[in-house]
């Protein structure tokens, strides 16, 4: 009969690039005929029933492979991936004889899952991803293509595919108004600064797509004006902007950010000009009390001698003068008797030329005194002499000390001279010489070590012993200089040392102790050794050795908790210590060391793991008392003293739910006859959306969810028209549509085919022009331009200055070439919308003018207005001649700029007025100096004149000062 038998099943891996597929393989030893068919049908531990036919080879045994899909339906030799599967054989047939064979083993494994390769690409719009022979874009940017295995008897496999398209980069503008000249910006390989400040360039963006970036630059310039007052008080200050400005800080240069009308900064530049007020000096030194002064309208006396006068608008600057006033009126001096006794004989004396001295003791002098008046000095000397005398003596006794006069002398200061001051019977001084000799004490010193405590030594009547070891004895009069003699005496008696006993208990057998030249050891345990002591006297040591050995244990617990730790001695031991050798440092009974080995040995507990996927939600496990489900699908089990070695055994447990897959297809069409079909069912216009579920479709074995969405629009391309107002062509910019493409431009029937990159920018010219835009789905858009395209026009203005102070601007550019005219700043000008201007500004003023040209292009030009000279012109020489040359002092403003001449004052070299005028035109002669005073012609000589002058266009008052020379 024949006799099939079930050997073995086992896993067999084949590794490819892309086919690592896994099947398992069941092996039948049979003696069948070739050709005869094998029937077998099995149960699984699902319940799931299989069945296959196969041929037997002829060659036993027979190998039949059972390879896990990805997709349905499943038989036998196509069984769900990732599943536990425990396969019952129930039952074998073959066919000609009729015999059906029952078994009961079961095998159980594990089946694999396919290979599945995940592939990722950032693709830039309109670009395509071929895998195998499935077609990925941005209609389809995702999904699963299953490569068929190559090789036979191996599985498929599979591979996930995910697009992702990058969003088109918009038109980057970049708008921007500088205050530099000389600003850049460079964009690509482009640089645009003044001279180019516009137009577009097309980069790669980061992705490698294309980005296209519109420049336009405005160049503006700051504003400059200046601030320069003249002040006679110093205490004035003014704030401009967040400055102040004083006398110790008159100037500066303040910057307003932004302040220009142009958005530029305005620069302020400030000069205050303080102006001193002179100040006179008058000083006199007087004998005469009768002196007086008189400045302006104060008089100066005895009785009012000093004080400060101010003369207003006196000084050449037309600040007020000061005259600082001082008499200094001086006393006479009373005869000076100068009355004296000289004890030195060389001794002179100086009065005003004469020289007094012991030749000439007696006279008198007139001086002239500090006051510069007259002094009178009556002199009369006389001369007498000095005594002096010594004073020496000699001591034994260095404490001693002698007091002379007001000074003391000892040994630190033994000599010197002392002055009794009028000492002398004449009334001179008195001086005494000191000198004081201190004779030395000499000291003997004696000092002995003695091991002998019997020895004694006498010295003079002191006798020193063990008693009285130590003292100083004085011998009178014994030093060789007539003075005590001092011996130091010290004896030192050395202590003997007594038997030292050296008594030892030793662990160590290698142990050895010298003492002096003998060894004591194992063999020498004990002797006498005598030595000489630190006091150089004889020393006993007796020695007595005894030797003793360790003592040695075992210590090795088992455990099975791998946290607990012992503790030998000062050592701990763990897990991560568990061995070791501890010795206790003279812990056995003889007081020697104590050696203990530990050897811990640390029990696991076993460990083991059920993982498990599943597409059934209501599968549970239960292990010991703890059950697992899919709301409780993971977790650690233990079973207390379940494992061989006696301790816990751990088990744990992972069931991994699986979900359904969930694909979404979304379109958006212009076509309303697009369908979509998948599953059997039909997406179109009238069903545009919905989900459908593919039974054991998706990659982990579960069920796939398809969620549909088609959108049916009007196909739509964003179109602009784009005048550039730089000179250069305009274009039509094309960009967003609505479908994908690639698309088909048509301009004016002219076809540009296959274009993937957008925006797409077409240049056009003046006319009519139609665009027509389309995509391979048949969508289309169009729209139709009416182009009116003028260059840029040549633009420029110019000026005038008029006899006010005025300025007329002019505008050259063609009549009707620009319109919409704009000047700023507009306060100062006398329009602010014509061609021809005036302005009429105070300060240098650069004015801005904006206008529209061309298809309504903006365009812009400047021109800059500098401050009108308002420094008058003022003579230096006034003459008196028949030339009819000089002979008028008179304001002469620049190009005849009207002015008021608020003050003219001219003044002589006392400080008297000889012409005054208020308020009177500038640039008249009529309204000068003619060099008379009171109808009569002044002398010839310096004139000092201020001049205050208000120009009509600023409004302000300047002050003038300086001087004018009259001549005939």
């Amino acid at each position: 009969m024949l006799q099939i038998y079930i050997l073995f099943l086992y896993l067999y891996l084949i590794l490819n690039i892309f086919d690592v597929n896994s099947y398992e393989k069941i092996t039948i030893n049979n003696n069948a005929t070739t050709g005869s068919n094998i029937f077998l049908t099995t149960t699984t531990s699902a319940g799931q029933q299989y069945s296959l036919t196969t041929k037997v080879t002829g060659t036993s045994p027979d190998s039949i492979n059972i390879c896990t899909k990805n997709t349905g339906p499943f038989d036998f030799n196509n069984l769900p991936v990732n599943q536990s599967i425990t396969i019952t054989l129930d039952s074998i047939a073959l066919s000609g004889t009729g015999c059906t064979f029952n078994y009961s083993p079961s095998i159980t494994f594990f089946t694999k899952p396919l290979l599945r390769r995940q592939i990722s690409r950032s693709l830039c719009q309109g670009e395509v991803f071929i895998v195998g022979k499935d077609v990925y874009s941005e209609t389809r940017p995702s999904g699963n293509t299953v490569i068929p295995s190559a090789i036979p008897g191996t599985c498929d496999s599979i591979i996930a595919v995910q697009l992702n398209y990058f969003s088109p980069s918009p038109v980057t503008p970049v708008i921007r108004t500088s205050c530099d000249p000389n600003f850049s910006l460079t964009v690509g390989n482009t640089i645009f600064d003044k001279n180019n400040p516009s137009g577009q360039v097309r980069l790669q963006n980061i992705r490698g797509c294309d980005s296209l970036v519109t420049v336009s630059l405005t160049f503006s310039t700051f504003a400059a004006s200046n601030f320069s007052p003249r002040m006679c008080d110093t205490t004035v200050q003014f704030t401009v902007g967040n400055q102040t400005f004083n006398k110790a800080n008159p100037s500066g240069t303040v910057t307003f950010t932004g302040g220009s009308i142009s958005g530029c900064d305005s620069i302020v530049t400030v000069s205050v000009t303080y102006l001193n007020t002179p100040v006179n000096q008058i000083q006199r030194d007087l004998c005469d009390d009768s002196f007086t002064l008189t400045v302006g309208t104060t008089t100066f006396s005895k009785a009012n001698p000093a004080g400060l006068v101010k003369l207003a608008g006196r000084a050449a600057n037309g600040c007020d003068s000061l005259v600082n006033v001082k008499l200094n009126y001086k006393t006479l001096s009373p005869v000076t008797p100068v009355i004296r006794t000289v004890c030195d004989q060389n001794f002179r004396l100086t009065v005003g030329s004469t020289i007094f001295d012991k030749n000439n003791p007696k006279g008198q002098v007139r001086l002239q005194n500090t006051q510069s008046c007259d002094s009178l000095v009556d002199v009369n000397l006389t001369f007498s002499t000095t005594t002096t005398f010594s004073f020496t003596r000699r001591t034994c006794d260095t404490t001693e000390q002698f007091n002379v006069g007001t000074q003391t002398f000892n040994k630190a200061n033994p000599s010197g001279m002392v002055t009794f001051t009028g000492g002398s019977i004449s009334g001179c001084d008195s001086i005494v010489t000191v000198s004081v000799t201190y004779l030395n004490t000499p000291v003997t010193q004696i000092q002995r070590d003695l091991c002998d405590d019997s020895f004694t030594l006498t010295v003079g009547t002191t006798t020193f012993s063990k008693a009285n070891p130590v003292g100083l004895v004085k011998l009178a009069g014994r030093a060789a200089n007539g003075c005590d003699s001092l011996v130091n005496v010290k004896l030192n008696y050395k202590t003997l040392s007594p038997v030292t006993p050296v008594i030892r208990t030793v662990c160590d057998q290698n142990f050895r102790l010298t003492v002096g030249s003998t060894v004591f050891d194992k063999n020498n345990p004990k002797g006498q050794v005598r030595l000489q002591n630190t006091q150089g006297c004889d020393s006993l040591v007796d020695v007595n050795l005894t030797f003793s050995n360790a003592a040695t244990s075992i210590f090795n617990p088992r455990t099975c908790d791998t946290t607990e730790q012992f503790k030998v001695g000062t050592q701990t031991f763990s897990r991560g210590n568990p061995v070791g050798t501890v010795t206790l440092t003279g812990a056995n009974a003889q007081g020697c060391d104590s050696i203990v080995t530990v050897a811990i040995t640390y029990l696991f507990a076993a460990t083991s793991k059920v993982e498990q996927q599943l597409c059934n939600d209501a599968f549970t496990l239960t292990v010991g008392t703890t059950t697992f489900s899919k709301a409780n699908p993971e977790g650690t089990v233990k079973l207390i003293g379940k494992a061989a070695n006696g301790c816990d055994s751990i088990l744990s447990v992972k069931l991994t739910y699986l979900a359904k897959g969930v694909q979404n297809f979304s379109k958006s069409t212009c076509l309303s006859e697009f369908t979509y079909v998948v599953g059997g069912a039909t997406f179109s216009k009238t069903n545009p959306s919905g989900s459908v579920t593919l039974a054991g479709r998706a990659a982990n074995g579960c069920d796939s969810i398809v969620n549909v969405q088609l959108i049916y629009s009007t196909f739509k391309a964003t179109q602009v028209l784009q005048d550039i107002c730089d000179g250069t062509m305009p274009q039509i910019i094309i960009s967003q549509p609505s479908h994908p493409g690639p698309y088909d431009i048509l301009v004016d029937n002219v076809r540009i085919p296959a274009v993937t990159s957008m925006p797409y920018n077409i240049k056009i010219d003046s006319g009519q022009h139609k665009i027509i835009i389309s995509n391979p789905d048949g969508c289309k858009d169009s729209a139709t331009y009416n182009v009116n395209f003028v260059p840029d026009l040549t633009v420029s203005l110019t000026q005038d200055a008029t006899i006010n102070g005025s300025t007329k601007i002019s505008v050259n550019a063609p009549a009707n070439g620009i319109w919409d005219l704009k000047w700023t700043p507009a306060a100062t000008l006398s329009c602010n919308d014509c061609r021809e201007p005036v302005a009429k500004t105070a300060v240098t003023t650069t004015y801005f003018l904006d206008y529209k040209y061309g298809n309504n292009c903006m365009g812009q030009k400047e021109i800059t207005i500098k401050r009108a000279e308002t420094r008058p012109v003022l003579p230096n020489i006034l003459s008196h001649n028949s030339s009819g040359n000089n002979n008028i002092f008179y304001v002469t403003m620049p190009d005849q700029l009207e002015a008021t001449v608020d003050i003219m004052d001219i003044f002589d070299r006392w400080g008297n007025v000889v012409f005054s005028a208020r308020n009177v035109p500038a640039n008249q002669p009529a309204a000068g100096w003619d060099g008379t005073i009171k109808n009569g012609t002044v002398m010839t000589g310096v004139y000092v004149y201020f001049v205050r002058v208000t120009t009509v266009i600023t409004g302000e008052s300047e002050d003038f000062s300086g001087s004018i020379t009259v001549i005939r």
